[in-house]
């Protein structure tokens, strides 16, 4: 389990963000599988929840050194597990030239959303100085409920505040964990049907240090965006779930007329910091170990997912 932090400034944030609540993405800590990295079906290397694209500039001759990349226990935030992709590029020009691939989320359903603006953000770390500041390049897709690409029509990137977000990374004299990030915004789809699907790329491989191959670690991946839309029929008018005392500052009970299968705890960043396996409609939520502040509690049942949020003292 991942130790905890601290919300702060990341709770203001929030607020001031027209309630954006977490969005769940499959194993977004990469605690949650000890498949090693390997080739699926489309040849891609792939790991529960994330696969790796050949980036749109791939240069002639990089790769991924398979051998020395994959699950890395030990080397996550706080000592937890992350994901370790060493890179090679073939020469110095090549390492100027492009990325090596993207590390790509799998599908991630938001087609309960509203319109509005989204954020995914991970932590990143490297082990020695890279040739330039920030490294890491973004890619966003979007899809309709038939997975045909409407990214064009749909998504558009908010640059400035993209650019903002990662304004003090600095991977050329910090070798520790630095949250990096994207922030874009989706609208109503005027040729057709509306965005149900966004996939997050996060590209790797360009300006590596002089050696042209290094180690580089990822780690706590998540996505807010704003809230459940009440025009859809959503589970939670079909299934009741009750979290109470919802202000607390070390035990609340959470109650749903369904069996509960999994019940995660994620933080006002959309970072998860608790997963709780189950099997009954009744669990009492030990949450003393948390900082103050607002966290969202997302409960899995054979209808689906519930949302409810819960208030640290």
């Amino acid at each position: 389990m991942k130790k905890l932090f601290t919300l702060g400034m990341a709770l203001c944030a929030v607020v001031a963000s027209h309630a954006q609540t977490p969005i769940v993405v499959m194993n977004s800590d990469f605690e949650d599988t000890t498949t090693p990295l390997a080739l699926n079906a489309n040849n891609q290397y792939a790991i529960k929840g994330f696969y790796l694209a050949n980036d749109a500039k791939k240069p002639a001759g990089s790769s991924l050194d398979a051998s020395n990349s994959g699950l890395a226990s030990g080397m996550g935030v706080d000592g937890s597990q992350a994901l370790r992709l060493t890179c090679v590029q073939a020469d110095a020009t090549q390492n100027a030239a492009g990325h090596i691939f993207d590390v790509t989320t799998d599908t991630i359903n938001i087609g309960d959303r509203e319109f509005g603006e989204y954020t995914a953000t991970f932590q990143e770390k490297v082990t020695e100085a890279m040739s330039t500041i920030r490294p890491t390049g973004f890619v966003t897709f979007a899809y309709d409920m038939n997975m045909l690409d409407v990214t064009t029509a749909t998504l558009t990137v908010n640059k400035t505040a993209q650019t903002a977000l990662n304004a003090t990374t600095d991977f050329q004299t910090i070798f520790g964990y630095q949250k990096l990030g994207t922030v874009f915004s989706l609208k109503a789809n005027a040729a057709g049907l509306n965005a149900k699907y966004v996939k997050i790329g996060i590209s790797i491989g360009k300006n590596l240090p002089a050696s042209l191959t290094t180690a580089i670690y990822l780690d706590n991946f998540g996505m807010v965006g704003p809230a459940v839309s009440t025009g859809i029929n959503s589970v939670n008018r079909v299934v009741d779930m009750k979290v109470y005392p919802s202000l607390t500052k070390d035990f609340a009970q959470v109650t749903c007329a369904e069996p509960i299968t999994e019940l995660c705890v994620y933080s006002a960043t959309g970072t998860l910091v608790s997963r709780i396996a189950m099997g009954t409609t009744t669990h009492k939520l030990d949450i003393t170990r948390l900082s103050k502040g607002i966290y969202f509690i997302t409960a899995k049942t054979s209808k689906g997912t519930l949302n409810s949020k819960i208030n640290k003292i």
